[in-house]
């Protein structure tokens, strides 16, 4: 099975909720609490942890939506969890 997940990695979680917040709503016209299930929003370590729950579910993969506004940032930054995360 794959997930499709969004995620902000950051230290300021109201931030990092608020970004996330304007960009769902702006993008898919949806308030947050409709995908609040699948966005993990705080510092590296508790997004990894949310991710390798879905690694212990058995998932064959992730695809992870950056829900902030400095994208490239939270690529390196996903990209860093990756490793923490597959191994």
């Amino acid at each position: 099975m794959l997930f499709l997940v969004f995620a902000h990695v950051t230290d300021d979680a109201d931030r990092g909720w608020q970004e996330a917040a304007e960009l769902v709503e702006g993008q898919y016209g949806l308030p947050l609490d409709r995908l609040h299930r699948w966005l993990h929003v705080g510092p590296a370590d508790k997004v990894a942890d949310a991710f390798a729950g879905y690694r212990a579910a058995d998932a064959e993969g992730i695809v992870v939506v950056p829900m902030a506004r400095d994208v490239l940032g939270q690529i390196e930054a996903l990209a860093q969890l990756r490793a923490a995360v597959v191994g």
